[in-house]
């Protein structure tokens, strides 16, 4: 899956190196895409109107329009139940969304800078946001409290949860 400018959504068969299937998002920038666990959604965040919108990949029809945050989505990630989405946004938030019912379940006052890397562990309980400025959060899904934070001098580009959940890998630009 590939999100840009032109053109915004695009599904590619990675050996055949040819696209499958182009989706119709409303704006030609796409901020930010996500797979769903199952392979049968795709998450997409557009710059205009900073809502989420769902995909159904066998039909590439709309299935819903998540809104909320109120400045550009930066980073989206499904759940592994692909029922749930964390989003991360510039409005300094980070949103946990139902997807059947479209609703927001959380909103997490995260930040103060731009959120560069986003992700939660296999059994959904945390996520980790990681910013631009070399800092990185661990959530309480369920709360939506911090349990800890940690700091480098260099701006983190990806964070990950690793073995298990007992470890998290960064990348920083130096």
């Amino acid at each position: 899956m590939a999100g840009g400018k032109d053109p915004p959504l695009v599904l590619w068969d990675v050996e055949k190196r040819a696209p499958i299937r182009r989706f119709e998002a409303p704006s030609r920038e796409v901020t930010a895409v996500a797979f769903a666990p199952q392979g049968t959604g795709i998450a997409a965040a557009t710059i205009e109107d900073h809502a989420i919108r769902l995909f159904r990949v066998s039909d590439r029809q709309p299935m819903k329009v998540l809104q909320g945050h109120r400045d550009r989505v930066r980073r989206i990630v499904f759940l592994s139940d692909g029922k749930r989405v964390l989003s991360a946004s510039d409005d300094r938030t980070l949103r946990l969304w139902d997807l059947p019912k479209g609703s927001q379940l959380r909103e997490i006052r995260a930040h103060r800078g731009t959120i560069s890397s986003l992700d939660v562990t296999t059994d959904d309980q945390f996520a980790l946001s990681a910013r631009w400025d070399g800092l990185c959060w661990i959530w309480d899904l369920g709360t939506g409290e911090h349990v800890c934070y940690f700091g480098f001098r260099q701006p983190i580009e990806a964070a990950a949860f690793l073995q298990g959940n007992r470890f998290v890998r960064l990348l920083t630009s130096d």
